[in-house]
């Protein structure tokens, strides 16, 4: 009887430290602020490069995920929406962390996103604080102006970019 209770205490120890990397519940993470962001080139999912910077005039909001997430799963068409809806000046990306193309390709396959494989998890590495998916919104000069953490809706990812927008 006490070993069934120590394994059952062992395994809802580690299932919720599994689960607690994925939150379904947007809050902005704390110790952010407003600056310079972290941006390198990462590969597109279907060829080419991009990254967060490098896009004058453009907000860019970026949602870092992960397959094994079921909170970025959730999110993803939510994503896609905002994507199909965002002003032309609004750059979205969907970037992965730490995937092969063919685990995420039928995922997002029909989504329509722009998805950056980030194999080494760099952009979860400077932004993720509590967990995917995590929110990175830049305002039209580059700088800085949102990380959001937890599961997003599209009028979520629209006021976030309204935000960006109105900073100065």
């Amino acid at each position: 009887m006490r070993t069934r209770s120590g394994l059952f205490f062992f395994f809802s120890c580690a299932l919720s430290a599994l689960l607690a990397g994925c939150s379904s519940t947007p809050s902005t993470a704390a110790g952010f602020s407003a600056g310079h962001p972290y941006s390198v080139a990462l590969p597109r999912l279907g060829g080419g490069t991009a990254q967060l910077l490098g896009h004058p005039g453009h907000v860019v909001l970026a949602s870092l995920w992960a397959v094994w997430c079921p909170a970025c799963r959730e999110e993803l068409p939510a994503l896609a929406a905002y994507a199909r809806h965002a002003p032309r000046d609004v750059l979205v990306y969907a970037i992965d962390q730490g995937e092969d193309p063919q685990t995420i390709a039928p995922i997002v396959r029909g989504l329509g996103l722009t998805v950056l494989l980030d194999r080494d998890q760099r952009y979860g590495a400077a932004y993720v604080r509590l967990g995917l998916p995590t929110t990175v919104v830049l305002d039209r000069h580059g700088l800085l102006r949102a990380v959001i953490a937890g599961a997003s809706t599209e009028a979520d990812f629209a006021a976030a970019v309204r935000r960006a927008e109105a900073a100065r």
